[in-house]
């Protein structure tokens, strides 16, 4: 799974915030990180807004629930997430 961010190269915290954030919706929704890796290509933060990019379904509401709830408790608006999916391989 790559995990990017804006200006991570000056503002690393912001990488380790998106693991955490990882780890937080790992928990919420119940996957071990090795399960969401094969759920999710990518996950990224600009400026504010979490785009989630899965491999191959959109998302339950289940799982949109978690992420919004996850990056709430990072400290960031829960409606500032976007799911994406990279369709039928």
């Amino acid at each position: 799974m790559r995990i990017e961010a804006h200006r991570s190269e000056t503002e690393g915290w912001r990488v380790d915030r998106l693991k955490k954030t990882l780890s937080t919706f790992c928990q919420i929704y119940g996957v071990s990180s090795q399960q969401a890796e094969l759920l999710i290509d990518r996950i990224n933060d600009y400026r504010g807004l979490l785009t989630v990019t899965w491999h191959e379904c959109p998302p339950t509401e289940e799982q949109k629930r978690a992420w919004s709830i996850a990056w709430k408790l990072s400290g960031e608006d829960p409606l500032a997430v976007k799911h994406d999916d990279l369709g039928p391989l």
